[in-house]
């Protein structure tokens, strides 16, 4: 196989959009798609040395998958073990049992699978996961369990029908990952039957380079319309672009596009064979591989979000990381001369069977939560390792139900989303349902009355003596207040809006500092949550049928930062949204005693109300 240096020139196209997305650099919102270029080089690349080894009589699946080993394992294992004293010294249990996880997955190249399942409220957001990143290096490592022997079957029976075999597939693929972007987009972007199509697509480049040996394709206006497709999903996709569907080809039209057509010769091509570009290229995978941990550990290290400059460090940093990976690491597992054969599987073993046990190891011990008193009880368990701060907001779940108890004395109806099950759980750490019946109905809470509502709800909403709308808030959410409003008015009825909630940027950073200020750090509720609930606030404040209640101004002080613990030294949310157990008994007593809320607390508790300033 020719080398062509202006595909290491194209790599480097793909590997800087995707590092710069993951730092939230401005102009970069669709640099995801760098993963999909990735993919075409990949399946071109792949498929044309077996290709070219099975017109030669030479292909050995032993082989293959020493390529594969010395290509992906060395570098990635590096980072891996790089990345576990960070994670040890830096993370609390629930971040590091799911870095734990996320090693185990990475090991058996199943990550994806992982990020799939797990994509949801409770789980540690995209940009806080070390090894986020490697759901990519699973997916080509899927395709490369099963590629192999479907070619093999092809060359084998269908050899004359190669491409078009192929092509059915990839098409069948992709039309599976439209379908799967618009109602199941989790599973799109992760799973390898919605992302082969891609492979594929470099697959189909590689057949058809082989129909035609020697022949050149140079096209510069085409490698350039290539170029400009790839940059232009970069600036112009962001994160509600459903992916990876229709749109994705667009960035994989524009990479097949270069490498037929953008031979050397091409301005494109010339553009691309420029010798930083080319380094950056070889250095790509190095690259990918240290981008995410170093900017997750950045912001896991942060008490507030990390300004432009600290950011551009940490990049810096990666950059200087992955030379050293590619020069020192990839390069001398690369040397067979170097390192045989039975070392490297050696080494890959046991490597694998470390990461392994260190893994499982966090996993069992919910990320070693005996190391943090303030996530116990008073009575010393476990409060909230292995998804029990998940599993306690969820307990709600069990007062789901279609009507009220014909002989209830109090009827209270809470609708919303997890946000309205901590209200639940606030009230009942707190004795203040014992004489109510309480239902709960899942869904958007104030926006539910933006479309026709059930017969069911509607029932409910005559019956309650109490409604309470709980769910996550948004600025534009202030545009459910009216339709909200008027329903209520016309039932003659009232509600509690509350709103959202937020603990300040990262509880990791909050456990390095010294114990004497531990306990009394107070944080900034994010920018976002505070902006909703003002605007929501405000324009609940016109409609008397809403009255809105901002648990952030219940805690907060004359700054606006409120408390990160009790005063029991407990966290109050150990995901800075949803209340743990403990936080449910301490700030459920001041919401529940706010005047808005007196009233229902009142009829439906067994208790005093007692209102608790946030600095006790």
């Amino acid at each position: 196989m020719q080398y062509r240096k202006e595909i290491d020139g194209l790599r480097a196209v793909a590997v800087l959009p995707v590092m710069l997305f993951h730092a939230g650099v401005s102009g970069f919102s669709g640099g995801f798609v760098g993963v999909d270029v990735f993919f075409v080089i990949s399946g071109y690349l792949i498929t044309t040395i077996l290709l070219e080894e099975r017109a030669d009589g030479r292909f050995s699946l032993l082989g293959f998958y020493d390529r594969r080993i010395r290509r992906i394992l060395p570098a990635l294992y590096f980072v891996m073990f790089c990345s576990i004293p960070a994670a040890w010294y830096l993370m609390l249990p629930d971040d590091l049992e799911n870095f734990g996880q996320s090693l185990v997955s990475t090991t058996l190249f199943s990550n994806n699978i992982l990020l799939w399942i797990t994509s949801d409220y409770f789980q540690l957001e995209a940009e806080f996961k070390p090894l986020l990143h490697t759901w990519s290096l699973a997916v080509e490592e899927q395709y490369y369990i099963v590629f192999p022997a479907l070619l093999a079957l092809l060359w084998r029976y269908g050899r004359r029908h190669l491409f078009a075999a192929l092509a059915l597939v990839a098409i069948a693929s992709l039309a599976a990952a439209e379908m799967a972007s618009r109602f199941w987009p989790q599973a799109a972007f992760y799973l390898i039957p919605f992302r082969a199509w891609e492979l594929m697509a470099g697959a189909l480049v590689a057949i058809h380079f082989l129909k035609h040996p020697g022949k050149t394709f140079a096209n510069g206006p085409l490698a350039l319309a290539g170029l400009v497709l790839i940059l232009a999903s970069v600036v112009l996709y962001d994160s509600g672009t459903p992916f990876p569907g229709v749109y994705a080809l667009v960035p994989v039209l524009g990479t097949v596009l270069f490498i037929v057509y953008g031979s050397t010769g091409t301005l494109a091509a010339r553009v691309l064979s420029l010798r930083p570009m080319v380094l950056v290229g070889l250095m790509s995978y190095s690259l990918y591989l240290w981008h995410q941990p170093m900017l997750a550990f950045m912001r896991i290290s942060s008490l507030a979000e990390p300004g432009a400059l600290k950011v551009a460090a940490f990049l810096a940093s990666s950059c200087v990381l992955g030379w050293f990976s590619w020069r020192y690491v990839e390069a001398p597992f690369r040397n067979r001369k170097r390192i045989g054969r039975i070392a490297l599987f050696a080494s890959a073993a046991v490597s694998s069977a470390v990461l392994l046990s260190v893994g499982l190891y966090l996993h069992a011990t919910s990320g070693m939560i005996s190391r943090w008193p303030e996530l116990m009880d008073d009575n010393g368990n476990n409060q909230i390792g292995s998804g029990l701060n998940a599993a306690y907001n969820e307990g709600p779940y069990a007062l789901q139900a279609d009507v009220f108890a014909s002989d209830a004395a109090v009827k209270v109806l809470v609708m919303g989303d997890s946000f309205g099950r901590d209200f639940i759980n606030a009230g009942r750490e707190n004795d203040y349902f014992s004489r109510a019946d309480v239902v709960y109905r899942y869904g958007p809470g104030l926006c539910a009355f933006q479309t026709p509502l059930s017969g069911v709800l509607e029932n409910l909403i005559r019956e309650a003596d109490h409604i309470v709308l709980a769910a996550t808030l948004h600025v534009d959410d202030a545009g459910c207040v009216p339709a909200a409003a008027d329903y209520l008015a016309e039932q003659g009825k009232t509600a509690i809006v509350f709103g959202a909630k937020n603990f300040g940027w990262n509880n990791n950073a909050i456990m390095l500092l010294p114990e004497r200020r531990r306990y009394q750090y107070r944080a900034m509720p994010l920018a976002r949550v505070r902006a909703a609930n003002d605007v929501v606030g405000s324009a609940a404040a016109e409609y008397p049928a809403l009255e809105f209640v901002n648990p952030m101004a219940v805690l907060a002080d004359s700054e606006g930062r409120v408390p990160v613990f009790t005063p029991r030294k407990q966290f109050i949310s150990q995901d800075r949204t949803h209340f743990t157990r403990a936080g449910a008994q301490w700030v459920g007593r001041m919401l529940l005693a706010h005047p808005a809320v007196q009233a229902l607390a009142a009829d439906a508790g067994s208790v005093d109300l007692v209102t608790v300033p946030a600095g006790e």
